[in-house]
């Protein structure tokens, strides 16, 4: 059955029968995760487009990604050394989710290079940074910088500046997740009596917050610098865009 569903779907990969037995020759354990994630590269090099291949492809990275799931699940009842012990264990499984995260990328890029518009291929590059790397800056930094030159040799794929904007407002969010600055409020300092016998103490502990709503400001203002800088990044980068290209509508519209 194997060798007969992969003969199928090099043949034809949006027979979504054929696809159906390869889950539950995985579920079985039978068919390795892996190998069915490479026959659907290959599937991708002649059909880029193909929805069926990309969706058994999302199928197939949800259960490699639930061994992390039920990692992170158990380990935060964990502490001391149990919960180093578990983390040294996870540790393969850590190196595994980046290389995997890393392929994803790859395939995706190819089949939007052979296929312009790829809206299938865009839209599981996005599913998988949901999935795969939500909340970690630094690959969504990474994945912006890197779609810079893509995105400057392919001037009329909508879909292309469609996930730049996904990035943009994914790191505007993380980047923008400023601590609450209403600890210490002014109605709490105003019922505070310096004469009082606690009095002391407690504008010292008023001072602390004070401080700490300071730093918080602080950080919240860098947060607020590297949201526009990365705006003004991309203005730029349009803007020179136009200007070598300046009939194209996507441009604009971005």
């Amino acid at each position: 059955l194997v060798d007969i569903t992969s003969t199928l779907l090099l043949l034809n990969p949006d027979f979504t029968t054929a696809w159906n037995v390869r889950k539950e020759l995985l579920q079985c354990g039978v068919l390795h995760p892996e190998k069915d994630l490479y026959l659907g590269k290959l599937a991708l090099t002649k059909f880029p487009k193909s929805p069926e291949t990309w969706i058994h492809r999302r199928w197939v990275l949800q259960q490699i990604l639930h061994p992390f799931s039920v990692l992170g699940h158990s380990t935060k009842h964990q502490q001391g050394e149990p919960e180093r012990a578990e983390a040294e264990r996870s540790q393969p499984l850590t190196d595994r989710l980046a290389r995997t995260l890393h392929q994803e990328m790859k395939v995706c890029s190819d089949a939007a290079s052979r296929y312009p518009s790829n809206y299938n291929a865009w839209s599981h590059r996005i599913w998988v940074l949901q999935h795969m790397a939500k909340g970690n800056t630094k690959v969504f930094h990474d994945e912006l910088s890197s779609m810079r030159l893509w995105v400057s040799m392919h001037v009329s794929d909508h879909s292309g500046f469609h996930y730049r904007q996904f990035l943009l407002k994914e790191l505007m969010a993380e980047l923008s997740h400023a601590p609450d600055c209403s600890t210490g409020s002014p109605q709490h300092r105003s019922t505070i009596d310096p004469s009082s016998p606690d009095g002391g103490s407690l504008c010292q502990a008023n001072g602390e917050l004070s401080g700490t709503d300071a730093a918080a400001e602080e950080e919240g203002q860098l947060s607020f610098s590297k949201v526009l800088e990365l705006f003004h990044q991309e203005m730029e980068l349009c803007s020179d865009l136009i200007q070598s290209f300046p009939g194209h509508e996507t441009l604009w519209c971005h």
